[in-house]
């Protein structure tokens, strides 16, 4: 757990009530979103008391975002499926799915990328696959991102790496000159 001033806790502790609220009012499927990928961030606190409920940040607050997150996914929000995704592939990256998680993962990473275009997918997926190995795919899917999004200094960076690692130096540079651009340095 990150520690945060107090003005720092106060607001996201502002904005989980905030979310919160609109969330049991209304279903508003942002508000599921943000609620659930908030609680991921685990930018609350360790525990929060809200409507008699003690929201321990540990476990059970995983649980409850995932549970905001799948409602909002059910409701149609595909940026909730790709916070979804982001936070089993942070889980990916240290080692720490169990059962089933990565195929999960890869199935909302899939259906963000492929049917929705969400752009932050097709970068996962592209890390993904640079770390599996699997340099050709990770080049599509980083080529795919940058096709819709202006943000791409970091997939251009990317392709200069896979580039490089294919000793395609002339490619790796022109790559990296794109991402430096771009601001990524």
């Amino acid at each position: 757990m990150d520690f945060y001033t107090q003005d720092e806790e106060f607001d996201y502790l502002v904005c989980y009530k905030t979310y919160w609220a609109i969330v049991h009012k209304n279903k508003f499927t942002t508000a599921l979103n943000s609620l659930g990928k908030l609680l991921l961030s685990k930018k609350v606190g360790i525990c929060v008391y809200q409507h008699n409920h003690i929201f321990n940040m540990e476990e059970e607050s995983i649980d409850e975002a995932k549970e905001f997150l799948y409602r909002a996914m059910a409701l149609g929000n595909t940026n909730a499926l790709v916070n979804l995704a982001n936070y089993y592939f942070s889980l990916y990256k240290k080692n720490l799915l169990k059962d089933n998680e990565e195929e999960k993962m890869l199935q909302f990473l899939f259906t963000a990328a492929d049917d929705f275009s969400e752009p932050k997918a097709c970068s996962l997926l592209g890390d993904y696959y640079f770390i599996n190995n699997n340099l050709s795919f990770a080049g599509n899917y980083y080529k795919k991102f940058i096709s819709h999004t202006d943000r791409n200094g970091y997939s251009f960076y990317m392709l200069g790496r896979i580039a490089d690692l294919n000793l395609n130096k002339s490619v790796a540079i022109d790559y990296y000159n794109k991402a430096v651009s771009q601001g990524l340095w």
